[in-house]
């Protein structure tokens, strides 16, 4: 589902990325049960919340509007046990992105440059 939200912040957010969405969730099958929650991430972390009640609580003054995407491809037993397992990795993270993340410290610029000097430019920078 992809979100335009109401919030000034979501607004500058979409001015910056010249973006029509500034949020998204994943409408994914719960691994706690057989009902359908939406995975996001917000401020408050990484988080599996009942869809209906979730979509219902967006509409209610904090988004403009939604869309909802299908996702168009097979659904493989392999994937769908894969993102079980996404889903009970990340479900209570705290948000790790801070402003940070977009404006490097000289650094991260330095740690990101040693790798790619040293062959790993696909290797994960770990973040808190």
């Amino acid at each position: 589902i992809l979100f335009r939200s109401n919030n000034s912040l979501s607004g500058l957010q979409r001015g910056f990325t010249r973006a029509e969405w500034d949020h998204v969730a994943l409408v994914v099958r719960s691994p706690y049960g057989s009902s359908l929650d939406l995975l996001e991430s917000t401020a408050e972390g990484v988080t599996s919340y009942p869809l209906v009640s979730r979509v219902r609580a967006y509409s209610h003054g904090f988004t403009k509007y939604m869309v909802v995407r299908k996702f168009d491809g097979a659904r493989t037993p392999d994937m769908l046990q894969a993102l079980t397992a996404f889903i009970l990795r990340v479900d209570g993270k705290p948000y790790g992105f801070s402003l940070g993340h977009l404006f490097p410290t000289k650094e991260t610029k330095e740690v990101i440059a040693k790798k790619k000097e040293d062959g790993k430019e696909g290797s994960k920078i770990k973040r808190r």
